[in-house]
């Protein structure tokens, strides 16, 4: 039986779905379908701090819907077909290979090289910078990741997973 994703000729969005897959079709056949990393919104990483204002914050109703609709996304780390070669850029608007609609997330935030079986991250000199593992990336100077590493872009972790890493994260977090 097709799963509900199968069915309407989509990508899943959110880690539910594909968890829901991966329980219908298996790990082998899971990893075939989807043989590109992903970057797996995990949560909110921290709040944003204006040192020149003082207080508590109230987020606005629609920020916190924005925030409940975004985590658990999962994004394929894979360019559009129709997409010039090169860098797979991440940032807050559309014309990035990945766009994560987040004002706290710089319009071209990061992007990643493939190289061989190397995945290399560099920031773009993002307004608030990207970290991996917590650790600040310099602007403009690539870091190397293995996968299963924690990115902080703005507010929000994401988890990077190979595919088989996928399946761990997906199988562990339930």
């Amino acid at each position: 039986m097709r799963s509900r994703v199968e069915r309407e000729g989509r990508l899943p969005d959110y880690v539910k779905e594909y968890r829901d897959e991966l329980q219908s079709v298996g790990p082998d056949e899971f990893v075939r379908r989807y043989p590109y990393p992903v970057l797996i919104v995990a949560g909110l990483a921290g709040t944003l701090k204006n040192p020149a204002k003082t207080g508590t914050v109230v987020a606005e109703s629609s920020e916190l819907l924005l925030v409940g609709t975004i985590i658990g996304r999962v994004f394929s780390l894979v360019k559009a077909r129709d997409s010039a070669p090169g860098p797979l850029f991440i940032g807050r608007t559309s014309d990035n290979d990945v766009g994560i609609p987040e004002y706290s997330i710089s319009k071209k935030h990061c992007y990643l090289t493939f190289v061989g079986m190397e995945i290399h991250v560099t920031d773009c000199g993002s307004t608030n910078g990207t970290l991996v593992e917590g650790i600040p990336l310099e602007p403009r100077k690539p870091r190397v990741l293995k996968g299963g590493e924690t990115l902080t872009l703005g507010r929000f972790a994401l988890v990077l997973c190979r595919p088989h890493g996928f399946v761990s994260y997906l199988e562990s977090n339930r």
